[in-house]
C-alpha cells in the first residue's frame, strides 16, 4: 500500500511506497517478535523470590532456554529494525519527526513512570499499604534528584515502569536518526554488518 505521512506544519504530503508483500513481510515478522517477546518472559523457574522452585527434567529446561532465551532474543532488535526500517525509507525532516515522536513517545512515556511513581507514593502514604510498599530504598518522599532522573530510565537500566526502557531506547534512537542516516548513507555495507 501507499503510506501517506502527514504533517500540519508541513505544507506536502509526503510519499513512499511499500508494496504489499513486504507490508504483508513486516506484519508476520511483527507478529512473530511479539510471540518472542512472551516467550522471552516465559523462562521463569523460581517463584516467591525463590521459595517456590519449578523441578523440571534437563532436556525441558535446555529446549525452554533455547526458545525463550536464545532464539526469542532477537525479538526486541527486530522491533527496532523495522522501526528504523519504515523511517529511514521516508524522507524526513529531524526536527519535525521529534517533535511528532515528542507527542508520540515522550508524553506517554513521562505519563506513565509518573504515574507508576505517583502510585507508590500513595501506596507508601495510606496506612493500611504502607507495609508493602516500605523497602527504604525506595521511599518516593526521600528520592533525591540523581533518583528522580533514574525514575524516567536517565543514569539506570529500567525507568520506574520497566517495560518502558523500549520507548526510551526508541527515543534515543530518534534522536541520532539522522547521525545514524548519514552513517548508513555513507557506510552502508559497514552498517548492515
Amino acid at each position: 500500500g501507499v503510506f501517506l505521512y502527514r504533517d500540519k506544519q508541513m505544507e506536502n504530503t509526503q510519499q513512499y511506497q511499500i508494496s504489499k508483500e513486504q507490508s504483508k513481510r513486516i506484519n508476520i515478522l511483527k507478529m512473530l517478535f511479539a510471540f518472542f517477546v512472551v516467550y522471552i518472559h516465559s523462562n521463569v523457574k523460581e517463584f516467591n523470590g525463590g521459595n517456590i522452585v519449578l523441578d523440571v527434567p534437563k532436556w525441558l529446561d535446555t529446549f525452554k532456554y533455547l526458545i525463550s532465551s536464545t532464539i526469542s532474543g532477537c525479538a526486541n532488535a527486530g522491533f527496532f529494525v523495522i522501526a528504523s526500517v519504515l523511517l529511514y525509507r521516508k524522507s524526513f525532516d529531524w526536527l519535525q519527526n521529534l517533535k511528532k515522536k515528542g507527542k508520540t513517545l515522550l508524553i506517554p512515556y513521562i505519563i506513565m513512570n509518573s504515574l507508576e511513581t505517583g502510585i507508590y507514593a500513595l501506596c507508601q502514604a495510606l496506612p493500611f499499604t504502607k507495609q508493602f510498599f516500605g523497602n527504604p530504598e525506595n521511599i518516593v518522599a526521600n528520592y533525591s534528584i540523581t533518583r528522580w532522573f533514574q525514575v524516567y530510565g536517565i543514569g539506570s537500566q529500567y525507568p520506574a515502569n520497566g517495560p518502558m526502557w523500549f520507548i526510551r531506547n526508541l527515543l534515543v534512537f530518534n534522536l541520532l536518526s539522522i547521525i545514524l542516516k548519514k552513517a548508513i548513507d555513507r557506510f552502508p555495507k559497514t552498517s548492515l554488518a
